[in-house]
């Protein structure tokens, strides 16, 4: 498909054309970041928590950061510092969650709330 006929579509004008090969131009660019990594391809990570698929996510970056020639930059730094910090809440969080469901009771006299229901 040419460019004309893509702004046409695209923006309802032929005129628009520069904007098209703008686009793809920037489109050509864009470089993938991710490689593949066959430790994370025997991992199954639909089975992972919120919590556990972020803290992975949040460890791998760290290596990358230190490997990198130079190191992280500061800002990089401060960013990884806040984002573990949000992990360890998840985590906090989940782990939680898990003692309460686990010390639930599991009879009538639980309400839908978690509160207990007074019994004659």
């Amino acid at each position: 498909m040419s460019i004309r006929q893509i702004a046409l579509q695209v923006f309802g004008s032929v005129g628009l054309r520069g904007r098209v090969e703008r686009i793809l131009k920037a489109s050509e660019k864009t470089v993938v970041r991710g490689v593949p990594d066959p430790v994370l391809d025997s991992v199954d990570l639909g089975g992972l928590s919120s919590a556990e698929l972020s803290r992975l996510l949040v460890e791998r970056a760290w290596v990358a950061l230190a490997r990198r020639p130079g190191g992280p930059r500061p800002g990089e730094l401060k960013t990884m510092l806040l984002v573990q910090r949000q992990v360890e809440a998840l985590e906090f969080v989940e782990r939680e969650r898990r003692k309460r469901g686990a010390g639930r009771e599991t009879d009538d006299t639980t309400a839908a709330g978690g509160e207990r229901v007074p019994t004659e």
